[in-house]
């Protein structure tokens, strides 16, 4: 039977974008930081950068022509047009500045729809948004760049976006306004907003436990954010709390590399009882994983079940499906963009908002097999 469209059903399902303008945002996000002066990279450097086909990054670059942020000539580079001024009055709009260690091209999808979903939310409200993207910030002492970076933007609020404990430190130190795309680290009073991954990885070794399984690794990477720390915290209190005696959880850490990733699983499975579950924190670390076992003759859900603690476009390219977390990145941004606005009412009363995503069981989960 046909469901009937209603408005309500509009709200609750939000349109789905298409791989153009997922890419138009992306792109949208490089103009802005400044990746490139005067003229874009040939269409084939793009679509290189991108990971898509010629004919989406051409609907792509249309989209930006339309913004007024692009001119697209026949046969000759595509011009970066500067910002455009009106002679009415300028107008000092609130600036927010998103300061993240990653390089733009290097962030996943998700965070790119999220950042782009806040800097259009904050536009629609008078505000100016600004990406600051400065690998040094994962230094040990990045002091010196955070007060350049600083002296440079005389931002209303700063969205620290997944940032290191010493970064997060900085800015309360200097009481400086912000709030956390991400988890705050203990003894930081910024408001924050991120998944509840210690309810998540408690979660998802509940759901190997309730299976059957009593040998479950995790592979997560060396903490670097706070949700990183919940997460084992989770994992850990899964176990405590079960009662099973026989249950062996081992909790990997790795750099990311997937060389060290794929070396890892190959030590792990040539124990005599290697594990028959495996939680994964980082999507991209579950795609290695996953290829590294089919690699090695070894099945899932088969051999070995799997969850991933994140989510990547690419699952739905992916078989089997992975079990996996997913969150909705506009509502995330959606929040981020209240804190902000609600800055000057927080500062004495901090919020940390947790989402607990929904839960997509995939075809990578099976209990194990009688001869494990």
């Amino acid at each position: 039977m046909k469901m009937k469209k209603t408005a309500l059903s509009g709200r609750l399902f939000p349109k789905r974008e298409s791989l153009a303008e997922r890419t138009a945002a992306s792109l949208r996000l490089h103009l802005q930081a400044g990746k490139w002066s005067g003229f874009l990279p040939t269409e084939r450097e793009l679509c290189k950068l991108s990971q898509v086909s010629r004919p989406i990054m051409r609907t792509a670059l249309h989209l930006l022509q339309k913004e007024g942020l692009l001119q697209i000539w026949r046969r000759r580079p595509t011009l970066i047009l500067p910002q455009k001024y009106t002679r009415t009055p300028v107008i000092h709009k609130k600036q927010a500045v998103i300061l993240t260690w990653q390089p733009l091209h290097e962030i996943d999808q998700w965070h790119l729809l999220a950042m782009d979903e806040i800097r259009q939310h904050l536009h629609v409200r008078g505000w100016q948004c600004h990406f600051v993207a400065d690998l040094r910030l994962r230094w040990k002492n990045p002091h010196s760049i955070l007060q350049k970076i600083a002296a440079q933007h005389d931002a209303a609020c700063w969205v620290l976006a997944s940032q290191p404990a010493n970064v997060q430190k900085w800015f309360q130190d200097r009481k400086l306004r912000a709030v956390i795309m991400g988890s705050a680290f203990k003894g930081i009073h910024f408001p924050s907003i991120d998944d509840d991954f210690r309810a998540i990885c408690r979660h998802a070794a509940g759901v190997f436990l309730g299976l059957g399984h009593v040998r479950i690794a995790y592979f997560c990477r060396q903490p670097q954010t706070a949700g990183d720390l919940a997460s084992e915290q989770g994992f850990s209190e899964a176990f405590e709390s079960s009662g099973i005696r026989q249950a062996t959880p081992t909790i990997i850490r790795h750099c990311g590399i997937p060389d060290r990733i794929r070396a890892h699983i190959r030590k792990l499975f040539a124990l005599p009882h290697p594990p028959t579950s495996i939680l994964v924190s980082h999507a991209m670390d579950a795609l290695t994983i996953l290829t590294c076992l089919q690699r090695m003759n070894i099945r899932s859900p088969e051999n070995v079940s799997l969850i991933s603690r994140s989510t990547n476009n690419l699952f739905d390219h992916v078989t089997p499906a992975i079990a996996h977390y997913s969150a909705n990145p506009l509502k995330h941004a959606k929040m981020v963009c209240q804190l902000i606005e609600a800055i000057p009412i927080l500062l004495n009363q901090p919020r940390h908002i947790r989402i607990f995503p929904t839960f997509m069981r995939g075809e990578t989960l099976a209990p194990p097999s009688s001869s494990q």
